[in-house]
């Protein structure tokens, strides 16, 4: 199976904007427990749950904890796994869609299921990158993968 599932899902733009910018009032620099000396001032990320959130959730059948991240123009993030994540819906919402690289291949979405306990990494485009971003801890790729397939939620286009 592939690490990234696109989705055709119809998120209402407006409203998960709404809440990225009451998520950005108290966004941090993202830190890292697996490099506690260091605090990564090229994106921040903010833990956030508004009711937009929550339907989101409640659709794709999962439990997991919603952040959203800014990364700077043109700024890297380097090769990784998630530290405590098995996967996560993805949602890039600026307009510049900026590829991932999973296991030294690019792959371009909009919306999608990742499998972050792959090695990936970003290369930004030299304009901010907002993600929404729902990480979980609790089920596997394969198994959100499924439930996602069964809702009818998968989508085969590329971006």
């Amino acid at each position: 199976m592939e690490p990234l599932l696109h989705l055709n899902y119809e998120l209402k733009k407006d409203l998960i904007l709404k809440e990225a910018e009451e998520a950005k009032k108290i966004s941090k620099y993202h830190t890292d427990s697996r490099c506690p000396l260091r605090v990564f001032t090229e994106w921040k990320v903010s833990i956030y749950n508004g009711e937009y959130i929550k339907e989101i959730m409640k659709d794709f059948d999962v439990i997991g904890t919603p952040r959203f991240y800014w990364l700077k123009p043109n700024a890297i993030i380097s090769t990784h796994t998630d530290n405590t994540t098995k996967c996560s819906l993805n949602f890039l919402l600026s307009d510049d869609n900026t590829a991932i690289t999973i296991n030294d291949k690019d792959y371009f979405y909009k919306n999608a299921l990742l499998n972050t306990t792959q090695p990936h990494s970003v290369k930004n485009g030299n304009k901010e990158r907002l993600l929404f971003k729902i990480s979980i801890l609790n089920e596997s790729f394969e198994a959100v993968a499924n439930k996602i397939l069964k809702k009818g939620y998968n989508s085969y286009d590329l971006y």
